[in-house]
């Protein structure tokens, strides 16, 4: 009995560190699939705790049953891990097997791309004005200053996309900032899509402080400081054609923002 015991003892300790040494690597390998960096850190994370766990019930107890139950959970799970794995694997290849059907620009295309061309050189010189104006001290400053360097970014982001558009003849071409804010989110655990919307968001706001902001009207001097009727409403000063593109060029920003949106196979590009 004293023998059959010891022998029983013997074969869980040296197969339940097994098991929890093969569920890590199998958590390892399938982890592979799970683009987003902090989530799959967190999942392996989770596969070494539960693995720990089990390790721990073994090794504090004395009695086979609970010894038992630790292998039996480690495999287990090591089997779902594999079986998911083959899922991925085989929808992997799958993906890589199909052909590539990329949407080529038509007329209305070129000229959206276009219209963005200009919507972000408006943007570069808008920034460079707010930057540059020094109308304002204190925090309105600083935040004419934050608004202005983020105008210059998305209008150079703006002309790099849509100007890759027309090279590249791909209507879905993405820029590299819009590409920085989807990875951002993946980074955080959201989705491309909802990168892509923000990216859309911030791009109103700051075209939304640009017509906003306050100016100094073009007559106004000051003895000491400028006072509140000296300024005016950025978009009071602008043209009518000016204005009207403007709002043409925020109602595109929507209409994309509104097609990401509601498109089911976003998160695939």
């Amino acid at each position: 009995m004293y023998q059959r015991t010891q022998q029983v003892d013997y074969y869980y300790v040296t197969q339940v560190p097994l098991a929890a040494k093969r569920l890590n690597e199998v958590a390892l390998s399938s982890s592979r699939f799970i683009r987003n960096e902090y989530v799959r850190n967190k999942f392996l994370n989770e596969v070494k705790k539960y693995s720990q766990y089990y390790l721990d019930m073994h090794k504090g107890s004395d009695y086979i049953d609970l010894k038992q139950e630790a292998l039996s959970a480690l495999n287990a799970e090591t089997e779902n891990l594999i079986r998911q794995e083959n899922l991925l694997k085989y929808n992997f290849y799958k993906q890589y097997a199909t052909i590539e059907i990329r949407k080529k620009l038509d007329f209305s295309d070129y000229i959206l791309k276009g219209i963005g061309i200009i919507v972000g050189g408006t943007q570069i010189s808008t920034g460079i004005a707010i930057m540059s104006a020094g109308d304002t001290t204190g925090v309105g400053a600083v935040v004419g200053n934050i608004a202005g360097a983020g105008l210059i970014v998305h209008g150079i982001g703006n002309i790099q996309e849509n100007l890759g558009a027309i090279i590249e003849n791909d209507a879905d071409f993405k820029g590299y900032l819009r590409y920085g804010y989807e990875y951002a989110t993946e980074f955080l655990g959201y989705s491309k899509k909802t990168g892509s919307l923000v990216y859309g968001g911030v791009d109103l706001a700051l075209s939304g402080y640009g017509l906003f902001r306050n100016t100094l009207k073009p007559e106004a001097w000051r003895l000491f400081h400028h006072i509140n009727q000296d300024y005016v409403r950025s978009y009071q000063l602008m043209q009518g054609y000016a204005l009207g593109f403007e709002i043409m060029a925020d109602g595109i920003t929507i209409k994309s923002a509104y097609d990401i949106y509601n498109n089911p196979d976003y998160n695939k590009k």
